[in-house]
């Protein structure tokens, strides 16, 4: 899977946009007859297909232009100006030294040469990179990237989403607003799965060795995090936790265990959605990627065609101060927590047709749309010898194909770490994913 894994980073790394159509017949490239196109094979393909000019003249298709060819490019465009220019000479001929007012009599008689039209350059590179996130929680956001190597780790159709609910009953008079939600926006970001990466190796032919870690890119990006219940009249239940930080995340690429490893730094100030609450922290994450066991994503087909999965795990330290509780059971004080967030993603009827173009779906109409998730958190405080275990349960169903929204049945039980308020209730909830 090791080899899997290097040579999908290695052709997201040399194109801003992979999933683009392939049009370039492979079987020129398929040096051995083999049939199948190994490493190098395809990383000249692929390089082929994003450069017309080097598909044309590297003939002994080794990715790069030789002396030899370079030199054939050139006569190329050398005869090419040369009969450009002839008709531009014959003019020349005609009209030096003639009188202006002769010149400006036979040009007039001619049609005006066309103006060429303006040609917007295609979108792409940092154009194409998605900022803005919408959804449910940290762990909804993947790294911030919505797809790489062809349908991504982890795409937009996975994710939760962000809900919002009101209401209002008339016979005892009452309000109630739930909210669970993060936005975040990246404000830097150097990804080799994004397409603004700058740090493209001085030989991208180099072979990249896996089994040593090394740093993989970085990203920056603010966020605001919502999650809980405000009612009116105040009830004792209510619990709210109102973030916003922001997170400093680093991504180690190889070693022994994980492809990639995210290192992500956190500080952040809470409240509640009263605004009473007055609590600051920092929180130090880790997040594994292995695809050989279906960590944090997956690169390859589905598991089955009636079901895919795949599972994330975020293991975490949360260091916080309190100094005003407001709508929460927290007291005055300093927090030390430390504990694990897993969740495990289905999808059924997954969608195929990238891996296998003439497979057919049993349901068509249902690929990609429903989604299933089970998330378990535990922490442990350490000054208070407090245990937090919160589970939740969530099936839902894509309205529209691309998921950017979405209906979703949840159960939530346990006790919240942010809120030291213990859960149990059940959740219907119109969801919107960006």
């Amino acid at each position: 899977m090791r080899f899997a894994v290097s040579t999908a980073l290695a052709i997201a790394i040399l194109s801003p946009s992979v999933g683009a159509a392939e049009t370039l017949s492979a079987v020129r490239y398929d040096k051995n007859k083999d049939g199948i196109l190994d490493e190098t094979e395809a990383l000249v393909w692929r390089l082929h297909v994003q450069d017309p000019i080097l598909a044309k003249y590297d003939v002994n298709l080794n990715g790069r232009l030789d002396p030899a060819e370079t030199e054939r490019l050139r006569a190329d465009s050398a005869t090419s100006f040369s009969d450009r220019s002839r008709s531009v000479a014959n003019d020349v001929l005609f009209f030096k030294n003639r009188k202006i007012a002769d010149i400006d009599k036979v040009a007039s008689s001619r049609p005006p040469p066309a103006v060429p039209a303006a040609v917007k350059p295609p979108k792409g590179g940092c154009e194409n990179q998605q900022r803005l996130f919408v959804r449910r929680d940290r762990l909804d956001t993947y790294q911030y990237r919505e797809g790489t190597f062809i349908t991504g780790f982890v795409p937009k159709s996975k994710a939760k989403g962000a809900s919002a609910s009101f209401t209002h009953d008339d016979l005892d008079r009452s309000k109630s607003a739930t909210i669970n939600g993060r936005v975040s926006y990246v404000i830097s970001q150097n990804d080799p799965m994004s397409p603004c990466f700058t740090g493209l190796p001085d030989d991208p032919y180099a072979r990249h060795d896996f089994s040593v870690p090394s740093l993989f890119g970085t990203t920056v990006a603010v966020w605001t995090d919502a999650q809980g219940i405000i009612n009116s009249p105040r009830t004792r239940n209510e619990r709210s936790a109102l973030k916003a930080g922001f997170d400093a995340q680093a991504a180690i690429a190889g070693g022994p265990f994980f492809d990639l490893q995210y290192l992500i730094a956190s500080p952040y100030a809470q409240t509640d959605f009263r605004g009473e609450a007055r609590i600051y922290g920092m929180t130090a994450a880790w997040e594994p990627f292995a695809p050989n066991v279906r960590l944090g994503g997956t690169i390859g087909a589905p598991a089955t065609k009636y079901l895919d999965w795949f599972w994330q795990l975020r293991a975490e330290a949360d260091v916080k101060r309190v100094d005003v509780v407001g709508a929460t059971a927290l007291t005055r004080g300093d927090y030390v927590w430390t504990g694990a967030v897993a969740r495990l993603h289905l999808t059924p009827f997954p969608d195929r047709s990238v891996y296998d173009p003439f497979g057919e779906s049993l349901f068509p109409d249902l690929v990609g749309r429903f989604y299933a998730d089970i998330t378990v958190n535990y922490h442990r405080e350490f000054n208070r010898g407090i245990e937090a275990l919160l589970w939740g349960a969530e099936v839902g169903f894509n309205i529209t194909p691309d998921g950017a929204a979405s209906i979703s049945v949840s159960y939530t039980d346990g006790l919240d770490k942010d809120t030291l308020i213990k859960q149990r209730q059940y959740l219907v909830a119109l969801n919107y994913k960006l």
